[in-house]
């Protein structure tokens, strides 16, 4: 066997690929559709298919018993005292709901990064001082969940000696 079968797969050059008849006077889009003929793609071929949903009643699913179970569930649980699950909500720490906690922390990150990158676009900010910024944004995703995690823990040993 060849070195060549047991190496790794990889791009041939320009020269290298089947279009060297192609003379360089030739347009770029003479290209793309050589391209597409050679690939056999066609450009007006959809990429995604519509399908129904589960819900509508073209979709030929007819068992809807775990959704109506699931919905019954939940409003039986807020329909017998929703003044408690806010009260029980409100009256514990934040630190009790670490995963709600770390879910409405994220939005403040995606709206930060949101408008640093709109400031970028309309030339409100410069590429240093949003580098800067960025940096900035990095280094205190990876320091704070181990900072949290860190004073939790801390919390967590103070409590059991008592």
């Amino acid at each position: 066997m060849n070195d060549h079968e047991h190496s790794p797969r990889r791009r041939l050059r320009s020269w290298q690929s089947n279009d060297t008849n192609i003379s360089s006077s030739s347009s770029h889009s003479s290209l793309i559709s050589l391209a597409f003929k050679r690939n056999s793609y066609d450009p007006e071929k959809p990429v995604h298919v519509a399908q129904d949903s589960l819900f509508s009643g073209s979709s030929g699913w007819k068992d809807y018993r775990g959704f109506l179970n699931l919905a019954v569930l939940l409003l039986y649980g807020l329909l017998v005292s929703p003044t408690s699950w806010i009260y029980f909500i409100s009256t514990d720490p934040w630190w009790k709901w670490p995963n709600l906690a770390m879910v409405l922390m994220s939005n403040i990150s995606i709206v930060t990064v949101f408008t640093v990158e709109k400031s970028l676009v309309w030339k409100w900010l410069s590429n240093q001082l949003a580098f800067a910024f960025y940096l900035c944004i990095f280094s205190l995703h990876i320091s704070v969940p181990a900072v949290i995690i860190w004073t939790l823990q801390v919390y967590k040993y103070e409590e059991q000696e008592f």
